[in-house]
């Protein structure tokens, strides 16, 4: 009975630690597209920006 007892708890331990591993890297991963996705909305109003002065260029200039 001893010797299942260790085997649960060291069971419970290392599920324990993957779990909190597998936490991290999803906490990290979700960080990492959190900033790309706003360096891709920075790129697209700069874009659509330079877009609108380009139109507003175009018509000044007729």
């Amino acid at each position: 009975m001893n010797s299942i007892g260790k085997f649960i708890r060291f069971f419970l331990t290392v599920s324990f630690i993957f779990t909190l591993f597998t936490l991290s890297v999803f906490s990290q991963s979700k960080l990492i597209v959190e900033r790309d996705n706003a360096q891709v909305n920075e790129l697209t109003d700069y874009y659509l920006n330079f877009e609108t002065t380009i139109g507003d260029y175009a018509q000044i200039n007729k």
